[in-house]
């Protein structure tokens, strides 16, 4: 009898689970990735152009095993606003293997560009350059002369960057503090702050943290020639200068020969 009672319990179970067996299956997807997308990023995250110029844009995704791909030719790109600019794929042979370039049609508006992959997405924007004047200088031996007009819609400083011949930074100035969207038209000199030589010179839009460098506007280098013009003028210069004058154009006078002897040709 006990025989018959478990018979009948196991023949019980078998005819529940044949029954929900189906039902079971239909829950599981038919194609899960044990290894999906998670996330995609596309690089360079921000950059700056000149209307006709472009920029090669690239797409990572990112998977839960925490492997990363390149997607760049399988996602799906766009801009906004579309008539901003357009782009083409330009095919490499190491990585990033793709670009998607991206090249700037007109200077209206900020231009977003994005990837999407798999369900996920990500943007790069684009600024564009409307400036019509931004030129460098050698004032005197200790300053700079820099002439500008811009148009910026991002950072919040100007800064002057004072560097050696071989690029090791000196010391800086800022010039402007200013919240975008910004207008400035402006000619002025800008001296070393260490009253030194003025070697070479970088002015960049930074964020409120000059070290967080969006982008280097202009840059000059002191070269022999622009030393041989200062060094003709300073004598006519000293002679209509008044006698407190004088004297530094005399210590400048005498200080050219050395930093000549050190400036590229």
């Amino acid at each position: 009898m006990r025989t018959e009672g478990l018979k009948g319990a196991l023949l019980a179970v078998l005819v529940i689970a044949s029954l929900i067996t189906p039902f079971l299956l239909l829950s599981i997807p038919a194609h899960a990735d044990p290894n999906p997308v998670i996330s995609i990023t596309v690089e360079p995250s921000s950059t700056w152009l000149y209307v006709g110029e472009s920029e090669d844009f690239y797409a990572i995704a990112t998977y839960l095993n925490g492997d990363n791909e390149y997607v760049t030719d399988d996602a799906q790109w766009t801009v906004n606003p579309p008539s901003a600019g357009s782009i083409y794929f330009r095919v490499v042979l190491g990585p990033p293997y793709c670009f998607a370039c991206f090249t700037l049609e007109n200077s209206e508006n900020n231009v977003t560009v994005t990837a999407s992959y798999m369900g996920y997405s990500d943007n790069a924007l684009v600024f564009p350059w409307t400036m019509t004047v931004v030129a460098f200088g050698l004032e005197n031996l200790y300053a700079v002369h820099l002439e500008k007009t811009l148009n910026l819609y991002q950072g919040s400083k100007l800064v002057v960057k004072f560097y050696t011949y071989g690029d090791g930074y000196e010391n800086e100035k800022v010039i402007e503090t200013f919240s975008p969207p910004w207008h400035v038209v402006k000619n002025e000199n800008v001296r070393h702050p260490d009253d030194i030589g003025v070697k070479k010179v970088r002015l960049d839009l930074t964020t409120d943290n000059t070290e967080n460098v969006i982008a280097t506007i202009a840059s000059f280098t002191v070269r022999k020639v622009d030393l041989e013009i200062r060094f003709s003028r300073i004598p006519g210069a000293w002679f209509l200068a008044p006698p407190p004058e004088r004297t530094e154009l005399e210590t400048e006078f005498s200080r050219i020969p050395s930093a000549w002897f050190l400036a590229p040709s």
